[in-house]
């Protein structure tokens, strides 16, 4: 007796009550999990009520962390019950329609009209005697100096009259604001006849507006000419051949996508 009593005793030490609790909240923990990961969808009002469950169960606390993902998949979710392999088709509303038709259309109408203006510049292009680039919505011809002016000249080169009248019939299909700039090097020049940079550059743009007005029905009440002289420069001023680069006339198209 007194043998099977001591050991008894120790049995029960070895083994404290708070053990077998604790063994069998880990299991049920462990179930959960392994059901968390069977799951085919997400349900947050589901998951909510176990938490709540197992706080109830347990005592609060036991559930803190998994609130954060409760929360988390209702904001996901909006509380509603949704399907990882098969998400919610995205469904716009009429307005949000009518602004991507309307970007498609835009998109379509510049397209079209630099498809036609490269056609009508399609040997100046092979050449590199001009430049076609689409810059935001803004369509932009550019030629260099050298195609056009004299070294320190606003006069034109005779041999640039056929892309003037090439110039004009682009042109005379486009509804909204043209803006003719001139741009220069950083060298200062060194002529009677202009002050600075900047009077030749305006004095540039003039020249071509006055060549593409020359003859034509275009509304001047469109054109827009600008000076920019060496402040927006397509390349850094380190090098001749940059700096031939930089001297140039732009024509910009606006209002394409009206």
């Amino acid at each position: 007796m007194y043998s099977t009593y001591r050991k008894s005793k120790s049995t029960k030490k070895n083994n404290p009550g708070w053990m077998v609790t604790f063994v069998d909240m880990m299991a049920l923990l462990l179930t959960f999990f392994i059901m968390l990961l069977s799951f085919s969808t997400m349900d947050a009002q589901k998951y909510k009520a176990v938490v709540e469950s197992m706080d109830e169960a347990f005592g609060p606390g036991v559930g803190v962390n998994m609130k954060g993902l409760v929360t988390k998949m209702e904001y996901m979710t909006g509380g509603k019950k949704e399907d990882y392999k098969n998400p919610p088709i995205e469904v716009k509303s009429e307005s949000e329609e009518k602004l991507d038709n309307g970007v498609k259309q835009d998109n379509k109408k510049l397209n079209e009209f630099i498809g036609k203006a490269k056609s009508i510049l399609k040997k100046e292009l092979k050449q590199g005697e001009v430049q076609i680039e689409l810059i935001g919505s803004n369509i932009v011809i550019r030629f260099p100096e050298r195609i056009a002016f004299p070294s320190g000249s606003d006069e034109l080169n005779d041999s640039f009259e056929p892309i003037i009248n090439k110039l004009r019939k682009i042109l005379s299909e486009v509804p909204g604001l043209v803006t003719i700039s001139g741009h220069t090097d950083n060298l200062p020049i060194d002529i009677f006849r202009f002050r600075s940079n900047w009077e030749l550059s305006s004095s540039r743009a003039v020249s071509v507006l006055h060549a593409i007005l020359n003859n034509s029905d275009l509304d001047s009440s469109l054109f827009t000419i600008q000076g920019h002289a060496d402040t927006q420069p397509l390349k850094p001023n380190t090098s001749e051949v940059n700096r031939a680069e930089n001297r140039r006339v732009e024509i910009t198209i606006q209002g394409l996508d009206k």
